[in-house]
């Protein structure tokens, strides 16, 4: 008697998917720990853009993926523009206040997408968005591009670009990519290492590599009903 086992493409594509999320929730969550040890949030990066506090890297599929995840503009159901607005009091010590537009366009398994992030920090952030007790305006102009494999996965990549008067703050290119993964409708993960070509100008501003994780569960029909989510980040 023979017993022949056949593995298909779809099979070790779909245990590669199950081992990388396995990956990335235990990693979420052991950066998710030790952010909850330490003092106060993660420091701004120059290199942030305008964000919704409930806006997740793993399951949001608008036009703001093009900052949030690139990997995610390959979900986007149509064509989507947006725009968002940050307004908190000039006390406030978190520099990412401002306004954003952002326009993103599925095209089969691609998708593009163009954000012009407008930061203007309060007074109350520290350098260099504020130089001589003033918040210093400056542009992030962003562009990303994914590519969807099948319903289970996706990759992106989004390449910035600074603009400011203020030198510090001048002439940045940064370079992120993101990974999605969604084995089943109801659990998303993702991973987007952020700034990876370690974007430095002229005046001597760096800005180091660092990694988002994020994994959402939406428990009814994988419907947006309601959604559970974790996320973690490693700043080097």
């Amino acid at each position: 008697m023979t017993t022949t086992t056949r593995v298909t493409t779809r099979t070790v594509i779909s245990c590669a998917a199950t081992v990388l999320l396995a990956s990335v929730l235990l990693a979420t969550v052991l950066l998710a720990r030790t952010a909850a040890a330490q003092d106060g949030p993660a420091p701004a990066r120059v290199t942030d853009g305008i964000r919704l506090p409930a806006q997740s890297l793993s399951s949001t599929d608008d036009a703001s993926a093009t900052l949030l995840n690139p990997a995610n503009l390959a979900f986007l159901p149509g064509p989507e523009l947006r725009f968002t607005l940050m307004q908190p009091g000039e006390a406030s010590t978190v520099p990412t206040r401002g306004y954003a537009v952002d326009l993103a366009v599925p095209l089969w398994v691609f998708a593009t997408g163009l954000r012009v992030d407008f930061m203007i920090p309060p007074d109350g952030a520290a350098f260099p968005f504020v130089v001589a007790k003033e918040g210093r305006r400056y542009n992030w102009v962003r562009w990303g591009t994914s590519v969807r494999l099948g319903e289970f996965a996706s990759i992106g990549t989004t390449l910035a670009w600074s603009n400011a008067k203020t030198e510090q703050l001048h002439d940045l290119f940064s370079v992120s990519t993101g990974l999605t993964l969604r084995p089943i409708r109801h659990l998303s993960a993702s991973a987007v290492i952020r700034d990876w070509n370690t974007p430095e100008n002229s005046a001597g501003t760096r800005t180091e590599p660092s990694v988002d994780l994020a994994t959402s569960i939406r428990p009814f029909w994988g419907q947006q009903l309601l959604e559970l989510g974790i996320e973690g980040s490693y700043r080097s």
